[in-house]
C-alpha cells in the first residue's frame, strides 16, 4: 500500500479498518440465512467489500481527504501556518501523483516561517509546470 506520508498512510489504514466494519456485517447477514446456498454468502461477502472499497475510493480521491492529509502535513510536519483552503490547493504536492512520487517540501524546514509558503506556492507551480 504506497501512502505519501504517514498521515496519508493513516488514512489509507483507516478506509481499510472501514471496509472490515462495513463488510463483516454483510458476511454476518449471509449466515443468517442457512437456507441460502454458500454462493450468495461469498456474493455478499464480495458484493460488500467492493461497495464499500468503491466508495471508500471515491471519497479518499475527493478534496476532502486530500485536503485534511495535507493541511495535517504541512501544519505538524513542516510546521507552516496555513489555512484549509491553501492546504486544499497545495494537496497535489503531498498526494502520489501519477508516476507515485511525491514532494516532501523538506527545504521548507531550513528556510524562516514567514517565507514557508511562498517556498511551497513555488515548488507547486514547478509541479504544475513539470520541472519539480
Amino acid at each position: 500500500m504506497p501512502y505519501s506520508n504517514i498521515f496519508d498512510g493513516m488514512r489509507k489504514i483507516i478506509v481499510g479498518l472501514l471496509s472490515l466494519i462495513v463488510s463483516v456485517p454483510v458476511f454476518c447477514y449471509g449466515f443468517d440465512k442457512p437456507n441460502e446456498p454458500t454462493g450468495w454468502l461469498v456474493f455478499w461477502f464480495v458484493g460488500g467489500i467492493g461497495v464499500f472499497w468503491l466508495i471508500a475510493w471515491l471519497l479518499a480521491s475527493w478534496v476532502f481527504t486530500n485536503t485534511f492529509h495535507s493541511f495535517i502535513y504541512i501544519r505538524f510536519s513542516l510546521f507552516t501556518p496555513v489555512t484549509v483552503r491553501e492546504a486544499r490547493e497545495l494537496a497535489p504536492l503531498f498526494s502520489l501523483g501519477p508516476q507515485g512520487k511525491w514532494y516532501p517540501c523538506r527545504e521548507v524546514l531550513e528556510s524562516p516561517r514567514d517565507e514557508r509558503k511562498a517556498i511551497l506556492y513555488a515548488t507547486l507551480d514547478r509541479y504544475q509546470k513539470g520541472v519539480a
